[in-house]
């Protein structure tokens, strides 16, 4: 005790000689630094209170300190070497005061002796980590594997799954590979852990950083063992992507119809017909199986039925496909690709547009459909979109005055046609718009947003009055419509605004 307090002194002897202090850095007002590698070191989930604020602790600057000195992450995970657990101090079990002196002897023991050696050191005194203002705050992004990164680590093991996937063996309590029942590893680790399972944090960190460090070390090429390497999303982002992404071979069908077994049986039992689903083509569209499939490699209706069922939480396959609230549904995906700048002009008053009863029936197409009478439905949606894509606006005004305003202005001159032809060129080479615009009048309703879709729809001044504002609907009077429409749809879709007035309608003399 008596030597650490002495070793301890010679260290403060050295921190105030050398003009360093850490209390100076407490108080500055420059804003934290956002980093990837911040990890949070807090207890206030013990029973016992803290008596310091909670300590960030920047990883990545520790791993660089270590690897100059030739020393991996069992300089500090010592546990490492033999379970492979990059836990510091081991579970929450040992205590407040003894979790509390681990880190204290561990932390401070090492800054120690490198301030002592002559080598840069850190903070030996309480404030130099427990912190009243924070000089760095956590900005950690997603490490999740899209499409290209599986690609990548499939070349890298020679297609050898068991590499990274495998299932808990209860009988013999261990871990196993079993083909065929390769998942992501979120089905069966939580976010958090629950005392039963890993947290996916910990088993992420534990099987890939393990890996990396593996191969790192036998000379093959490997994966970022620092925080940011995963975690940064600018550092992901500048990462290679696979030239060719290989479908996973899970025994999925290539076009499938999206129904449940009671009302396969019974065709009765469905309130509307059934709906067509190109499979394939959404998987090339995503990034990750997981957009969709939330807890297993399995169909929708395995745990949504008709009903609804305990597996599936009691919502039944109609709410988990029509919930404008989640992206795992049709209905809420679809929301979200309308956010595009291509789309989101049209798509700016979602929640005003008048239901149109052809909307339903462009998913639910059919009752049934054989396997052979599957693939001509693909082929006829396919169809269907290249014969629509629309080309011929001849009919379309091509230009419109409007004059319901003119007072200190002279009227507007609307280039109508310009504008329509325009919303269509956006969509051309995006397969789900064109889809869902089959019927060019769709591309109207975008403007006229309380009008079915026809070739005459109505005009603005037929709902919005030219006097003012209608109080109790709060419907905007017809200046305000105008406005809002035209210059969300620019804002939104990326549009130069207007710089004056005048560029819009000229002031008369």
């Amino acid at each position: 005790m008596t030597r650490w307090i002495a070793s301890i002194s010679s260290v403060l002897i050295i921190i105030i000689y050398s003009g360093v202090v850490y209390s100076d850095i407490v108080t500055s007002t420059v804003a934290p630094e956002k980093r990837s590698d911040v990890i949070h070191i807090d207890s206030s989930n013990l029973s016992k209170k803290n008596e310091r604020p909670p300590v960030r602790f920047p990883h990545d600057l520790h791993t660089d300190a270590l690897a100059e000195k030739n020393e991996g992450c069992a300089a500090c995970h010592s546990d490492m070497v033999k379970t492979r657990s990059f836990e510091f101090i081991k579970g929450d079990k040992v205590g407040y005061d003894n979790r509390m002196n681990g880190y204290h002897d561990r932390c401070i023991g090492c800054h120690t002796s490198s301030i002592a050696s002559g080598e840069m050191g850190g903070p030996v005194i309480c404030s130099g980590c427990h912190r009243e203002q924070y000089t760095m705050e956590r900005a950690v992004g997603s490490a999740r594997f899209d499409t290209s990164l599986h690609q990548r680590h499939n070349d890298a093991l020679n297609k050898s799954c068991e590499s990274c996937h495998h299932v808990y063996d209860t009988l013999n309590k261990k871990t196993v590979y079993e083909k065929g029942k390769e998942g992501s590893c979120s089905y069966c680790h939580p976010e958090k852990e629950n005392g039963k399972d890993m947290s996916l944090e910990k088993a992420s960190h534990q099987q890939c950083v393990t890996c990396h460090e593996t191969r790192k070390e036998s000379g093959k090429t490997a994966g970022p063992v620092r925080c940011e390497g995963c975690h940064d999303p600018l550092k992901r982002l500048s990462y290679k992507k696979a030239e060719k992404i290989q479908r996973l071979p899970m025994g999925q069908k290539d076009f499938l119809m999206l129904q449940t077994k009671e009302s396969q049986e019974d065709t009765t039992k469905n309130r509307m017909a059934f709906v067509p689903f190109d499979h394939k083509r959404h998987e090339e569209k995503n990034e990750s199986c997981q957009i969709c499939h939330h807890k297993a490699l399995t169909g929708c209706t395995q745990c949504h039925t008709l009903t609804g069922s305990e597996k599936g939480g009691f919502n039944n396959l109609e709410k988990i496909m029509h919930d404008s609230t989640s992206t795992r549904s049709c209905t809420g995906c679809h929301k979200v690709e309308r956010k595009a700048a291509e789309c989101s002009g049209c798509h700016t008053f979602e929640s005003d547009r008048a239901e149109d009863n052809k909307g339903c029936i462009q998913c639910h197409l059919t009752l049934t459909l054989s396997e052979d009478q599957q693939k001509q439905a693909q082929d006829l949606i396919e169809q269907n979109i290249q014969e629509n894509i629309h080309d011929d606006f001849s009919k379309v005004p091509e230009k419109l005055v409007l004059n319901k305003m003119e007072k200190t202005y002279q009227p507007v001159v609307f280039p109508h046609r310009k504008i329509v032809q325009t919303l269509s060129d956006k969509i051309k080479n995006n397969r789900m718009a064109q889809y869902f615009h089959q019927d060019k009048n769709t591309l109207c309703m975008g403007c006229h947003h309380k009008t079915p879709s026809t070739d005459t729809p109505t005009a603005c001044s037929s709902c919005h009055t030219a006097v003012k504002m209608d109080s109790d609907t709060f419907k905007p009077g017809l200046l305000g419509a105008y406005h809002i429409q035209c210059m969300e749809c620019h804002a939104r879709m990326g549009i130069r605004q207007p710089e004056s007035c005048t560029q819009c309608h000229k002031e008369k003399n």
